[in-house]
């Protein structure tokens, strides 16, 4: 009989603790490491190396690149051997965004930091119409 009450004593807990509303984990930075933090109102960031004679966004956390291409923004793991042709990493610069898509803040984000060389026209999103933030390819 008491393994009985125990038992409905433990199911009765568990049935508890299922219920509990638990916050999701999210991921900020601090001293250029991720800070994994609960979600209860913090500011978290996304860290992204922007490449501005590529005009490509790389999220070391994600191992993610994204770039533009032929009147899209696309994201994958590699990027086209053209763009990896003008990355040069010791003009690449930090950045932190809100956002989890780079792109959404190109216009500021290339304000700060310009191109010193031009790129080929299918790969620049400052020489598309302003509007092609549309949607966004992926590779996986």
């Amino acid at each position: 009989m008491s393994t009985r009450c125990i038992t409905l004593s433990l199911a009765g807990i568990l049935i508890t603790l299922a219920g509990c509303e638990s916050a999701q984990p999210s991921v900020s930075w601090q001293d250029g490491d991720p800070v994994f933090e609960s979600a209860r109102g913090e500011r978290t960031f996304h860290r992204y190396r922007y490449h501005p004679n590529a005009k490509v966004y790389y999220e070391p956390f994600n191992q993610r690149y994204y770039w533009f291409q032929d009147g899209a923004w696309r994201s994958g793991t590699t990027i086209p051997t053209e763009l990896d042709a003008l990355i040069e990493p010791r003009l690449s610069t930090t950045i932190d965004l809100e956002q989890e898509l780079p792109f959404l803040h190109h216009e500021s984000v290339r304000a700060k930091h310009p191109s010193r060389r031009p790129i080929p026209t299918r790969f620049d999103p400052d020489a598309a119409m302003p509007s092609v933030v549309a949607g966004v390819d992926t590779d996986s």
